[in-house]
């Protein structure tokens, strides 16, 4: 992979052109979804065919050496992982007119978060992309590496065949792998802010104690009680006061849910202290299997 850091500092880094062919080989077509350091376009791989779509890094993001390794970090944490609950990259690169970017699979369907706002989820439906999210964070997991940003927009719903449901899990940007050292270790941050989205965030995130996968259990049981209820979960009027609840508030439980095995499955997750919560997303997945089960009987 191109060193983006030095690139970085030797030249303009841009977005491409609706039209343009990156690379000589990937026809850019449409802008369709943008944020704060990256914008993912729809394209064509002009050598296989496929669509495709192309994260670029924003010019204006690569001003900050952070946001860079976090843009290299998400390709690299990506490439590495196999699982049908994840997406898969197929290039990456630096090209020659400045444009830091990496090719992944085109997907058609919606993020959780707009899902949530067209109208809450059933329990069962709730469970069921619990479900298939845990398997990919299992996926991560056994690769030592934990997302430590789960939320809805990171979420991908694509009907497949039959009308069913494929669940992936998106954006590594932040990602940590698990007893990492040196330089490396540094938390990818920006301008000094927690790594994580506060309403998500679990205790230890933070407090600043070790994070595991038993963070982004948290993180999914708040988003599972969201799919519920349509509302989030733990949300102050300011930022220090989402992150003084996320340490100290009990999260209720549906009304729908309470009494069951789900909730329970819930609960365990969101327990403050990470030695009372799973520490496997394997052990929340069976429990939460069983709870569904015993709710269609």
């Amino acid at each position: 992979m191109a060193n983006a850091e030095g690139a970085s500092r030797k030249l303009r880094l841009r977005l491409p052109d609706i039209g343009q062919l990156l690379d000589g080989r990937y026809q850019i077509e449409q802008k369709v979804a943008g944020g704060t350091y990256g914008i993912v376009y729809h394209a064509t791989d002009t050598t296989t065919g496929e669509r495709v779509a192309v994260k670029c890094l924003l010019p204006s993001a690569a001003t900050s050496m952070a946001v860079v390794r976090r843009f290299e970090r998400e390709i690299l944490v990506i490439k590495d992982l196999t699982h049908p609950n994840l997406i898969s990259i197929f290039g990456h690169g630096l090209s020659t007119d400045g444009c830091l970017y990496y090719v992944m699979e085109y997907l058609d369907g919606e993020d959780l978060g707009g899902r949530i706002r067209r109208g809450v989820l059933s329990p069962r439906g709730a469970g069921l992309v619990a479900v298939q999210v845990l398997l990919a964070l299992e996926e991560a997991h056994n690769h030592d590496i934990v997302h430590r940003d789960l939320k809805p927009e990171n979420i991908y719903l694509q009907e497949v065949e039959d009308g069913r449901i494929r669940v992936r899990v998106l954006d590594f940007g932040i990602a940590k792998v698990v007893g990492e050292r040196g330089e490396s270790m540094e938390r990818l941050t920006l301008n000094n802010e927690a790594c994580g989205t506060p309403t998500y965030m679990a205790p230890e995130q933070i407090s600043g104690e070790a994070v595991g996968p038993w963070t982004d259990l948290y993180a999914l049981a708040l988003i599972t009680v969201e799919m519920m209820t349509g509302e989030v979960v733990v949300r102050g009027r300011s930022f220090i006061e989402t992150l003084r609840l996320q340490m100290s508030v009990e999260v209720a439980m549906p009304e729908s849910i309470k009494g069951t095995a789900f909730a329970y499955v819930l609960s365990h997750a969101l327990e403050k202290k990470t030695k009372d919560r799973y520490q496997a997303a394997r052990h929340m997945r069976e429990d939460l299997v069983s709870a569904l089960k015993d709710m269609s009987n």
